[in-house]
């Protein structure tokens, strides 16, 4: 599990950021670097000056379903009740989930963690850096767009009971996994830019690490949409080849570029971010280590 935490640390979504402010659409933000180690996370917005842009902006408001979750503890609770009631009738006992387990299943404590305490870190990363432009009056996720939901977001609609969330930017809604976390987008607005998304946890991982802050806001970078399908229909992913390694992918924009030199405080010509390559012919969708 170390591994799959050091492999998806958030440093290097500093530059997925970047892909907001480039894209010429929606998806513009205001950005602010990731704190180092022993940095506080506490910073003042980049504020997109209003006056100069003509736009209205405000830091992004993400709200949280976990009713996901809520309707797992309930089910174990209910076989766990039936299990106690059933003991020594010789009737078989329940067949355990692995999310029932008490030591890798989902738990009070754990849900209690995971909510008040990982996710809310690992969504002020990106509060604190991504502005929205505001627009009065618009409800982004209601109980029509849920009940559009499809595919592997369908499940929402069986959580979801008559409720819209009228005062969010972005609804996140939380469920779990036996094996791996993984996000999908499940809404976008008018303008193509992710309203609402489904994050799963593996309930064996929920620790209260730094690395598993870092990991969780990873993912819901992904929700937010950052990922690969929408930087190409931007036109912002180039294939090449660079020396030693044959044919590569990696996203390239001006202002990419530009944040690049700064970053890497570089001035040479810079062809873009390279992505991941474990040099068996599958591209990860995720930056390459440096």
């Amino acid at each position: 599990m170390e591994n799959y935490f050091m492999r998806h640390l958030l440093y290097p979504v500093l530059l997925l950021f970047l892909l907001l402010c480039c894209a010429g659409t929606s998806f513009s933000a205001v950005v602010q670097h990731l704190p180092q180690r022993g940095e506080s996370a506490l910073h003042a917005y980049t504020v997109a000056n209003l006056e100069k842009s003509g736009r209205n902006w405000k830091p992004i408001h993400i709200e949280v379903s976990a009713e996901g979750v809520n309707n797992v503890l309930r089910d174990c609770d209910r076989k766990r009740a039936l299990a106690e009631q059933l003991k020594g009738t010789g009737t078989r006992r329940y067949d355990d989930s692995v999310f029932c387990d008490n030591k890798t299943g989902i738990t009070d404590e754990k849900k209690d963690l995971l909510l008040n305490k990982l996710l809310l870190a690992a969504i002020k990363l990106h509060t604190d850096r991504l502005n929205i432009e505001q627009k009065e009056g618009e409800v982004v996720v209601s109980t029509s767009t849920i009940n559009s939901f499809s595919g592997e977001c369908g499940v929402i609609k069986a959580w979801e009971h008559k409720k819209s969330f009228s005062n969010a930017d972005f609804v996140l809604f939380v469920g779990l996994d036996e094996s791996e976390m993984s996000t999908i987008v499940c809404s976008q607005d008018l303008e193509e830019r992710p309203t609402s998304a489904l994050i799963k946890f593996v309930p064996k991982d929920i620790v209260d690490t730094r690395h598993f802050v870092r990991t969780a806001a990873h993912e819901i970078a992904h929700g937010l949409g950052f990922e690969v399908t929408r930087m190409r229909k931007l036109e912002l992913i180039k294939y090449g080849a660079l020396r030693g390694k044959g044919k590569v992918t990696a996203v390239d924009s001006k202002i990419m570029q530009e944040k690049m030199r700064e970053h890497y405080d570089c001035h040479l010509d810079i062809t873009g971010m390279y992505m991941e390559d474990e040099g068996d012919g599958r591209r990860k969708l995720h930056w390459e280590r440096r």
